[in-house]
């Protein structure tokens, strides 16, 4: 396989004051993967092209005691995806995933040694290519594996809109408390972390 890779990311911050900054920020990737003829064997992953781009915003704002960070992020991908399945049948699909995350938190200082750190945030993943196509021998992973769009019974490529798929998301609480001494410190954390719809 031959896969080129092209990422490009911008960020502009705002510094309003010493107690308030604000940041916004773009990123993209753009990757082109294709099988090099002449293996004599189904690749194991078809050839893609897979176009990412996301767009973030970044607030942090002091008030008193307290420090607030707010967060959010939107996120979007394509595939373009041509491949053969088992049956030397050529399979042509267009897949699109979009998702908004956020995240928000807040530290108070308890007093001069001490402080408490809250924070909440969601998360997802998109499913890559292999995750959806691979058939055959995973050659690193020394493992069989079919993509979860591949039938079970006959390994043809089936519709995305016709599987029980949904993306993987996820949901985190962190709590965080932090004393300070002289020439010791003490950090104590404890989060809870859901991940719903996994499909590995």
């Amino acid at each position: 396989m031959k896969l080129n890779t092209h990422t490009i990311e911008a960020e502009w911050e705002s510094l309003q004051d010493q107690a308030n900054s604000f940041c916004l920020g773009v990123n993209g990737m753009y990757q082109d993967n294709n099988n090099i003829p002449g293996t004599q064997r189904i690749p194991f992953i078809p050839n893609y092209d897979n176009l990412s781009v996301g767009a973030f915003g970044v607030g942090k704002f002091v008030r008193d005691s307290w420090v607030y960070d707010v967060g959010v992020r939107y996120d979007y991908r394509y595939y373009n995806v041509t491949g053969f399945d088992f049956k030397n049948s050529r399979y042509d699909e267009t897949l699109q995933f979009q998702n908004v995350s956020i995240t928000a938190g807040a530290t108070v200082q308890l007093n001069q040694k001490s402080s408490m750190a809250f924070n909440i945030s969601s998360a997802w993943r998109p499913p890559h290519v292999a995750e959806l196509y691979s058939v055959g021998t995973h050659q690193s992973a020394a493992a069989i594996e079919y993509g979860l769009l591949l039938n079970d019974s006959t390994n043809e490529v089936m519709d995305i809109n016709d599987v029980s798929f949904q993306i993987e998301r996820a949901l985190k609480g962190v709590t965080t408390y932090r004393k300070d001494w002289k020439n010791f410190q003490l950090e104590v954390s404890g989060y809870a972390n859901y991940i719903f719809n996994t499909y590995t």
